[in-house]
């Protein structure tokens, strides 16, 4: 670990111009800041590393992922609709047989031949619940928790390491 880097070498200036300011307050009577405990240090890296963000973004993530793999034991439900209108003589008057709107003035061939526009609406619903994947749902599931797991094992390590290297480098600068 390379300890002599520019930001170790600004807080040890820092600390030693504190150090002898305080020394010498008492005569010269200047207010010196406090110095921080090693509590407010760690407090305060832990606040604020872009470490520990990145960490909690992959936890959440893994979260969404988890509810994504749970969506494989819910039924899924579509629901489609359809609209046509048509002057083609076949088409018309299949569709009016379809419709069960057919009267015997239907049948005249000036109607066969050059029907009225006719408008015919669909809709429709289906539902599908699969019964067995392969354990396709279940594995995905199983990876999900792990991932979790890892997500926030990551978390940890992140801050756990924040921690480490603040009580390292506050040690030092003492």
């Amino acid at each position: 670990m390379k300890r002599n880097g520019p930001a170790v070498t600004l807080l040890s200036v820092v600390f030693l111009l504190l150090f002898f300011f305080r020394s010498g307050a008492a005569e010269t009577r200047i207010a010196v800041p406090q110095l921080l405990t090693i509590q407010e240090a760690i407090q305060i890296a832990v606040t604020h590393n872009p470490g520990i963000t990145e960490a909690e973004a992959l936890l959440s993530a893994s979260d969404e992922r988890m509810v994504q793999a749970r969506s494989g034991l819910y039924p899924r439900i579509d629901v489609s609709g359809t609209f046509n209108r048509t002057t083609n003589p076949m088409m018309a008057f299949g569709t009016k047989l379809n419709q069960g709107r057919i009267g015997t003035e239907d049948f005249l061939p000036d109607r066969l031949n050059d029907p009225e526009a006719i408008d015919n609406y669909g809709l429709s619903f289906s539902a599908m619940w699969s019964l067995f994947d392969s354990g396709q749902t279940w594995y995905g599931m199983k990876q999900a928790r792990m991932d979790q797991t890892a997500a926030g094992l990551v978390l940890d390590r992140t801050i756990q390491g924040i921690i480490a290297r603040t009580v390292s480098t506050y040690n030092g600068l003492l």
